[in-house]
């Protein structure tokens, strides 16, 4: 399979604190959806993985501080991705749900000898999953 090419998404990153600050405000006042709450159980549990911790260790944007935690990240990144897909007819539980499958396939492919963020990455093969459950 080819390397992915994550260039191209590099502007959509920049408005990401803002995103996880949303994101985070709708889960402390209790108005997640279930695509919301789903996909949050899904991503603790990839971010508890020793694999994850292994593999993202450098990564200055993932590391806990006062604001946001890991989890918040990719939670956004998912929900961004999933934002493309949902105007095509898709149901957001389902993408979210695929989107979860693809950040649970970068971990396991992510190399940080590459060069790659680990978001970039991610995000990449996020994207590429909810295209293959979309063309289902």
């Amino acid at each position: 399979m080819d390397k992915p090419n994550i260039s191209e998404d590099k502007e959509d990153m920049r408005t990401m604190p803002e995103l996880i600050a949303e994101q985070m405000d709708r889960h402390d006042q209790g108005i997640e959806t279930e695509a919301e709450k789903t996909a949050r159980e899904l991503v603790k549990l990839i971010v508890s993985s020793k694999k994850y911790k292994e593999k993202t260790k450098d990564e200055e944007f993932l590391k806990p501080n006062p604001y946001w935690g890991a989890e918040e990240v990719l939670l956004t990144v998912i929900y961004k991705a999933a934002k493309k897909f949902e105007n095509q007819g898709s149901d957001l539980l389902d993408l979210v749900q695929s989107g979860a499958i693809g950040l649970e396939r970068s971990v396991d492919k992510f190399d940080p000898a590459d060069g790659h963020s680990f978001i970039q990455y991610s995000y990449w093969w996020i994207s590429q999953e909810m295209e293959r459950w979309k063309s289902i």
